[in-house]
């Protein structure tokens, strides 16, 4: 009977050093330890994750993005929100005639007088800020009821404003003619919510949001 009390002290150091390892492991890790490997987890997400770009401030660069991608959108919108133009052939079948714009460029940003006289440019720091004015060339194929391509060559003049929050087009015009020319340009007309004025916003509201990718550079590879 004298060997119980010697094993229930063993047990009861037994349980003491199973208690005690327990607890061991147990224990959290310190909060500043904590904090640190957060902040090196969400500094390497950031570093990782694309950042976002940065629309152009100065409208020669920014018109050279534009003019790079203004084929692209303008071809959305055709297909998008311009309906088509049907008409009856033989035997029932019909037919449409889309548009199709092939190439943009030939930009200019020599402004135009605005008023009567000579044009005079506005004197620095002087408000309200003109409008920048911005010139550029679209080509465009068209395909006739007997599937044959007509080219057209149309003029666009472009208003855009540099707002606190970027780049908006206040007004667009356009003058259009056969390709090659042919006859005299038609007489401009306004085009800020016709295909060309929505392609114009599309990319810039993409531009603002840092979705437009910058030209590439002699150091930068093209992606495939």
């Amino acid at each position: 009977m004298k060997c119980i009390p010697a094993i229930a002290g063993a047990v009861w150091i037994g349980l003491q050093l199973t208690i005690g390892q327990l607890s061991a492991i147990a224990v959290p890790q310190p909060l500043a330890t904590n904090k640190a490997q957060k902040d090196n987890r969400q500094r390497t997400r950031n570093n990782t994750q694309p950042q976002p770009r940065q629309c152009p401030a100065d409208v020669e660069s920014l018109t050279a993005l534009l003019v790079r991608d203004l084929p692209s959108y303008a071809n959305r919108i055709y297909q998008r929100s311009r309906p088509q133009v049907r008409t009856r052939l033989p035997r029932g079948k019909t037919a449409h005639v889309p548009n199709y714009v092939i190439v943009a460029g030939r930009a200019d940003f020599n402004p135009l007088n605005l008023g009567p006289g000579i044009y005079t440019p506005p004197e620095p720091g002087s408000e309200p800020k003109e409008p920048d004015q911005v010139f550029l060339t679209t080509l465009e194929r068209q395909y006739t009821f007997a599937d044959q391509p007509v080219q057209l060559q149309q003029f666009h003049w472009l208003f855009l404003v540099q707002t606190p929050s970027g780049w908006r087009l206040a007004m667009a015009y356009s003058r259009f003619s056969s390709y090659p020319p042919g006859s005299p340009p038609s007489p401009p007309r306004e085009t800020s919510n016709a295909v060309l004025g929505q392609a114009v916003r599309t990319w810039l509201d993409d531009c603002r949001a840092g979705r437009i990718r910058p030209l590439p550079t002699a150091s930068t590879p093209r992606s495939s």
